[in-house]
């Protein structure tokens, strides 16, 4: 094989290998896909899912749909879901998961017409997998007592 092929090749490998390496470091660093249904019967107004770097705002979600966003909290972090229901009445519920930045994977946060929330989290830390699969919270604890 001639110089000039063995340059190519190389030159091709590089290529590859950096464009390989900037994908893994998207997504690597993208963190938790933190989604929520509302599977109520009432549009919910004036959503955030709070974590201790941030908010993300939803300004609201119809019956039936979901809306979701990535979180990459920069320190340790819970969440907290907030909302006005169809009442005006304002809830805050925390999620029992723990984010750390640059973890990976998602976190689906279902509310249902039977004051419950349904929490189902695939969290990992590089190849391992954090926490259990799904849990099922009662709506009565949250810090408004919903009636």
């Amino acid at each position: 094989m001639s110089k000039r092929k063995l340059a190519s090749c190389g030159i091709v490998l590089l290529v590859a290998l950096v464009l390989l390496t900037a994908i893994g470091h998207f997504f690597w660093t993208r963190g938790v896909y933190v989604s929520i249904t509302n599977n109520t019967q009432d549009t919910l107004k004036h959503m955030n899912i709070v974590y201790r770097s941030g908010v993300i705002h939803i300004a609201e979600l119809e019956p039936k749909t979901s809306c979701g966003r990535y979180v990459n909290p920069t320190c340790e972090s819970d969440l907290t879901l907030e909302w006005l229901d169809s009442s005006g009445a304002k809830h805050s519920h925390g999620v029992d998961t723990y984010l750390d930045p640059n973890y990976a994977g998602s976190v689906k946060i279902t509310l249902k017409p039977d004051n419950k929330i349904s929490v189902t989290q695939k969290v990992r830390v590089g190849l391992i997998w954090r926490g259990p699969g799904e849990r099922t919270y009662s709506l009565q604890g949250d810090t408004n007592g919903i009636r």
